[in-house]
């Protein structure tokens, strides 16, 4: 009788756990396309070591939570790009609660090439402003998907 049970028991918990799997599948990924992106800015931009090739920068970035939870962000990379040609790339490993409605700044290394810098001083003789675009992504503790890609543009300077 108790093999019987046992041989039961198992042949409902086989046909069970992907039942249960598959729907803890859908919550995890309704829940994360529930979550909206944080807001990603330029908050401040400072020069570092340069070497023949390569300059870089210390790039602040204030991360904005639009989300009924707080973010627990466990690193972040990004590419900054200035009217409309790429001026750094950047990313870091660095931790930083955002809270729920909140906002947090993260500092983070970034590291331009000679070729971005002359990009930019050739494409500055043309413009009527200054414009950025700071996009990338996001990764989180404890979330599912673990990441969260964002994209931001604003316009510092328009010039006459």
């Amino acid at each position: 009788m108790n093999l019987y049970r046992s041989f039961a028991s198992r042949a409902t918990l086989a046909r069970l756990l992907p039942m249960a799997a598959l729907a803890l599948s859908f919550g995890c990924a309704s829940f994360g396309s529930l979550m909206e992106s944080p807001e990603v800015s330029v908050v401040n931009l400072e020069p570092e070591a340069a070497s023949g090739f390569e300059q870089r920068f210390k790039v602040d970035l204030r991360i904005t939570n639009p989300n009924e939870r707080p973010l627990e962000v466990d690193g972040l990379r990004f590419e900054l790009d200035v009217n409309g040609q790429r001026l750094a790339r950047g990313q870091t490993g660095d931790s930083v609660s955002v809270p729920r409605l909140g906002d947090a700044v993260i500092s983070v290394s970034a590291t331009t090439t000679l070729l971005d810098v002359f990009r930019q001083v050739w494409a500055a003789q043309k413009a009527k402003g200054v414009r950025y675009r700071v996009s990338g992504r996001v990764f989180l503790k404890g979330m599912f998907p673990p990441y969260v890609d964002f994209e931001h543009e604003d316009e510092l300077v328009t010039l006459p």
